[in-house]
């Protein structure tokens, strides 16, 4: 995933890593070269859409003006809780557009639909045990 918020809720109390995760799967201790590669994507395209998961939370970001991530995770794995810090961010009006919210989801799955006019529509989906799908949140975007 390309956005700020960790994947895990156990985070440092002291040291180099106080308040962040900086386990090997996020980019704490690559901030330069995670800045590099979007500054490159905003220098080449109007809007970009990064497609991400693993977290075992799922979630749309904003990674920069008219840069977006959407994270359909998990898809068919354990579920886990998001972060304090991205759930604070959601509420707070930052870069969290939106996440589980507390919820412990399992077998998410993200849809993206492109109109004629390339709008883009990102839904976040649900699959319940019984293979009934639900939509967990959906938000439209006005591409160029």
């Amino acid at each position: 995933m390309l956005n700020n918020y960790p994947g895990h809720t156990e985070i440092a109390t002291s040291g180099d890593c106080a308040a962040v995760d900086c386990s090997f799967d996020v980019w704490y201790r690559f901030k330069e070269e995670r800045d590099e590669i979007l500054e490159m994507v905003a220098n080449v395209t109007a809007n970009a859409l990064f497609l991400s998961g693993d977290t075992h939370y799922p979630g749309i970001f904003r990674l920069g003006e008219n840069m977006l991530e959407i994270s359909a995770s998990p898809l068919g794995a354990f579920g886990n809780l998001p972060p304090g810090t991205a759930l604070d961010a959601m509420n707070g009006g930052g870069d969290v557009l939106w996440i589980g919210d507390g919820e412990k989801l399992e077998h998410v799955f993200g849809e993206i639909e492109i109109s004629n006019d390339l709008s883009i529509t990102l839904s976040l989906n649900n699959v319940d045990r019984h293979g009934h799908s639900s939509k967990l949140h959906t938000l439209s975007v006005a591409f160029q």
